[in-house]
């Protein structure tokens, strides 16, 4: 579940960096596809996800396992439909994405490149035509983590409709 959180943090930290980077577009909303790598173990997730400001995120992994991370109104909702069950959680105030636009300074070296300290983690992210195309970092348990996106999508129109997660019949609420 901590993985899932590290990227749900990086995910919505990009629409405030788009913010840090002072582009002439404000950024509302954020889309994309992703693969996400951790190295170490050789293992790696595909899916998308959609964020909106202020503190609105849908990821959804599709590979190799199917599983929906809401985020709205303060609880994050991990509903994996094989387990048919969904775990409701209170949001702590790391996911909150301000945290991260505080934080990122651009590489002196790279005006692609900005880095963000958060909880003692620190990520690198790195953007391409001014829109994220990459985040590293290495997570608690001494991992190294890639997230590749693509189809970057800024300021899509959201329907607030799709963070709200309707617990199919029969699943199993852990709270």
């Amino acid at each position: 579940m901590k993985r899932y959180l590290k990227a749900l943090i990086i995910a919505l930290g990009l629409c405030s960096i788009g913010v840090a980077q002072k582009f002439e577009i404000e950024v509302k909303s954020l889309s994309a596809d992703f693969i996400q790598t951790i190295q170490n173990q050789k293992v790696q997730y595909q899916g998308s996800f959609i964020l909106k400001s202020p503190s609105f995120a849908k990821w959804e992994y599709k590979y190799p396992l199917k599983k929906i991370v809401y985020i709205a109104k303060g609880e994050l909702i991990s509903y994996e439909p094989l387990l048919s069950q969904a775990v409701y959680k209170k949001v702590a105030n790391s996911l909150d994405f301000l945290a991260i636009l505080q934080s990122a300074k651009p590489s002196k070296s790279n005006p692609n490149l900005y880095y963000s300290q958060i909880e003692g983690v620190t990520y690198e992210i790195l953007f391409e035509k001014k829109l994220p195309k990459q985040i590293a970092y290495e997570d608690t348990l001494g991992n190294q983590v890639f997230i590749e996106l693509s189809n970057v999508v800024l300021n899509p129109k959201v329907n607030d409709e799709i963070f709200v997660f309707i617990p199919p019949k029969g699943v199993d609420i852990i709270k």
